[in-house]
């Protein structure tokens, strides 16, 4: 049903696949993942310091995101996640998150990309790597180091902040500064 098939996909309906880091969760039992001098601290770094070495590329011109994803289209999942939003969920979460920094920095801009939709329920690496990799979020979210980040929708992070008062949206105006605070702390 379209497995296969290239598609040029707004950068905004992009996902990432999972949290965790592909190299650490994917690996056989028993193969370490750290040497002597490559610790999972080093490992972010280096890969903190790519994503904005990508992101510069991209936001001085050098490429675009079309350009960038010419050669080597990006491999995603078509999925309906528990929001019940369709989004397009990719496993390469560095240049994902590059290219939606990027699309952040210019909101008047359509940004795309080329993909190449995947099967996520069959017996090739593709399922394998949905199976593995998938772990039941929104996409929303990118962590560093393995760690499994999944995303508050913004209806429940804006619940949970309460709603001003009348003297905090007065000191709001007045260019006071205004503190936020957990609506569950406030009431306490």
């Amino acid at each position: 049903a379209g497995h296969g098939m290239e598609i040029q996909a707004p950068v905004w309906a992009l996902r990432c696949l999972g949290g965790t880091s592909g190299e650490r969760r994917g690996r056989p039992p028993g193969r370490s993942t750290t040497s002597r001098d490559d610790t999972g601290e080093t490992k972010d770094k280096r890969w903190l310091i790519s994503l904005f070495e990508l992101f510069e590329q991209l936001s001085s011109g050098q490429v675009t995101p079309l350009e960038l994803t010419d050669r080597k289209p990006l491999s995603v999942y078509v999925h309906q996640g528990e929001d019940d939003a369709w989004g397009l969920y990719c496993s390469s979460r560095q240049t994902v998150l590059a290219l939606l920094m990027r699309q952040a920095c210019v909101r008047n801009e359509l940004l795309s990309v080329k993909c190449i939709i995947r099967p996520k329920d069959d017996r090739s690496y593709w399922g394998w790597q949905w199976s593995t990799f998938h772990d039941g979020g929104d996409g929303l979210s990118v962590g560093l180091g393995g760690g499994r980040h999944k995303s508050v929708p913004i209806k429940d992070r804006m619940d949970s902040m309460g709603s001003p008062s009348s003297s905090q949206r007065s000191s709001l105006r007045d260019g006071s500064s205004f503190e936020l605070r957990n609506a569950s702390t406030a009431s306490a």
